[in-house]
């Protein structure tokens, strides 16, 4: 409900009912009124708060509700939010990001081969030269003319 439909519900006048809304919010106008919609706001916060016992035990009244009407799987989508707000799930995700490290030699290969294609890079542009001492391979840009 807005400000001005609470007070035309008071009694004032729809013409003058918003600017009394506006005044009636007005601390140093009324600070009785203030005080008073302030204290039933908290009361409402209080009253619908959500925590952890409210939560589960709400999930537990739409389940048993569900299970009596034969709705079996909004029951069990309950049962499981109630685990899953009691921590007995985990919502495990990974992602992968490959690394050249990884990979074996003819797999780092393969991709070169395919990044080639895709770019449309001449295969004679970069040639690989292997590192007898460090069994690890180093690319040596040789442009051919």
């Amino acid at each position: 409900m807005t400000a001005t439909e609470c007070a035309i519900e008071a009694g004032y006048s729809s013409k003058a009912a918003r600017q009394m809304a506006c005044n009636l919010q007005n601390p140093k106008m009324f600070p009785i009124v203030v005080r008073e919609i302030n204290d039933r706001r908290e009361e409402i916060t209080k009253r619908y708060s959500v925590n952890y016992s409210r939560h589960v035990r709400r999930l537990d009244e739409l389940s048993r509700g569900a299970e009596a009407a034969g709705n079996y799987p909004a029951a069990v989508a309950a049962e499981k939010s109630r685990g899953q707000a009691a921590g007995l799930y985990i919502d495990r995700k990974e992602i992968m990001h490959g690394s050249i490290d990884q990979m074996s030699k003819e797999e780092v290969e393969k991709k070169l081969i395919e990044l080639r294609k895709k770019l449309s890079i001449p295969a004679d542009v970069t040639e690989v030269i292997e590192d007898k001492d460090n069994d690890e391979t180093e690319p040596q840009d040789q442009q051919k003319v």
